[in-house]
């Protein structure tokens, strides 16, 4: 079974989930804090620190002037997880973001919180706040996620 938000369908069990959620906090479809969720699938035989290394280099090749700005280990919903923040430079203007990736069994969700412009300390927070009420499904509890 397959569960979103307006309700759920029932999808064979070998097929995987590739969803994105995109949540905004503009009302009006201007630019504004965004924060994106996605699911990727850890490579055979990689660990979670050398994915993350693998992920970060790949985001620094290809974004315009990336600034790497903090990097550190982080804990989600019981899981090991890393942050990374950086600015580079989109089309629109200076980018602010910082991502949280965390290892759930072979997979990775990975969280990327985006600013049009630099962040404040407190705007920061709330983001790593609303990132940190993340609580696993149950199912992905009992199966020791």
């Amino acid at each position: 079974m397959f569960v979103f938000d307006e309700g759920s369908i029932e999808i064979p069990k070998q097929w995987k989930d590739e969803t994105i959620n995109v949540l905004s906090s503009s009302s009006d479809g201007a630019a504004g804090f965004t924060l994106v969720i996605n699911r990727d699938e850890m490579p055979w035989g990689m660990t979670f620190p050398e994915y993350v290394e693998q992920e970060v280099g790949k985001i620094s090749e290809s974004l315009t002037d990336f600034k790497e700005i903090l990097k550190k280990d982080y804990e989600l919903a019981g899981n090991p997880a890393q942050i990374i923040e950086y600015q580079w430079k989109s089309q629109q203007g200076p980018t602010h973001q910082f991502v949280v990736m965390t290892a759930l069994k072979n997979k990775v969700l990975i969280f990327t919180a985006s600013s049009p412009n630099k962040m404040s300390d407190n705007q920061k927070q709330q983001f790593q706040k609303i990132i940190q009420s993340f609580k696993l499904s149950s199912h992905l509890e009992q199966e020791g996620n």
